[in-house]
């Protein structure tokens, strides 16, 4: 099958609350590349196997602050567009 069905197959995100797209956009975006969205009151205690989906301003909230990396919605984006994650250039 093309398209973008199973790019994030097995991977788990936590996207927080304030980022662009709206954050209802980005699960929809993560859940239809076949990824999993994590609750938030779970993500801080499931640690390093889900990545942080976050912005500036909810990144230096104390919540995410713990995180050792958060990164921009544009992975999720530009990945399913282009049908590969590229971790390296989009940090917040």
């Amino acid at each position: 099958m093309l398209g973008c069905r199973g790019l994030l197959d097995g991977k788990h995100f936590c996207v927080s609350p304030n980022v662009t797209p709206s954050k209802p956009t980005m699960e929809q975006l993560i859940l239809g590349a076949v990824g999993t969205v994590e609750p938030a009151r779970t993500c801080g205690a499931t640690g390093g196997d889900v990545t942080l989906i976050s912005c500036s301003a909810d990144y230096a909230e104390e919540a995410y602050a713990k995180w050792p990396k958060a990164y921009r919605t544009d992975l999720i984006i530009n990945g399913v567009l282009h049908q590969q994650l590229d971790y390296d250039s989009n940090y917040v």
